[in-house]
């Protein structure tokens, strides 16, 4: 999707064209092909002949801006924006993700301090999704918002007052946070097992 109004820089006249040349060969690819034209989309949809839907194939396929997956046309906020169900419908499966964390990437990298204190300030729940009553454990973004702010991201539509209200926010970066922590604690155990040698060494000694 290119700039509103357009897809791919093309505008709502080439659009239309674009339609009428392929009206010709609709019944060869089975494809429903449609036009918006109040809003500039070119429209792709599978027909009660393609049951099982429209499969692009390539060595790449290639999309400009956002991608929206089964949300309103126009609500796309991201690269990939998925809808806000707790089902499979809101979810992504992979083997892996990875994400650009080269130190030639970054600068002013500092070690994180009292990340104690900062993991004592949150909670982990469980909570009931109000969609579709399902369980499940995880953080209210508030909460993390007031310790780490820069990892959720907020809702500036509808915050209101000194109340603001969150969209989102990234799990994994809480990970370097426990990381820490673990060093911290795993540092104060051993300068607790330090000193209970040398309390046994001393009374031993008497």
């Amino acid at each position: 999707m290119g700039r509103r109004g357009t897809i791919g820089g093309f505008s709502r006249r080439r659009l239309q064209t674009i339609a009428t040349d392929i009206a010709d060969i609709r019944s060869d690819i089975r494809v429903g092909i449609n036009i918006y034209e109040d809003e500039g989309y070119l429209v792709l949809s599978g027909t009660t002949e393609t049951p099982n839907g429209i499969s692009l194939s390539g060595s790449s396929v290639y999309v400009d801006d956002y991608l929206g997956v089964n949300v309103p046309r126009g609500s796309a906020t991201h690269a990939i924006t998925l809808p806000d169900n707790a089902d499979n419908t809101g979810k992504i499966k992979a083997n892996a993700y990875m994400t650009y964390s080269s130190a030639r990437f970054k600068q002013d990298v500092e070690v994180i301090e009292n990340p104690i204190e900062t993991i004592q300030n949150l909670r982990g729940v469980t909570f009931t999704w109000k969609k579709n009553d399902q369980k499940d454990y995880g953080f209210i973004a508030e909460e993390v918002g007031k310790e780490l702010p820069i990892i959720v991201e907020w809702d500036d539509n509808n915050s209101t007052g000194e109340t603001p209200q969150a969209l989102s926010m990234d799990y994994t970066r809480i990970i370097p946070i426990l990381l820490e922590g673990i060093k911290s604690q795993q540092k104060q155990i051993d300068n607790l097992k330090d000193e209970i040698k040398c309390l046994k060494q001393g009374t031993e000694l008497e």
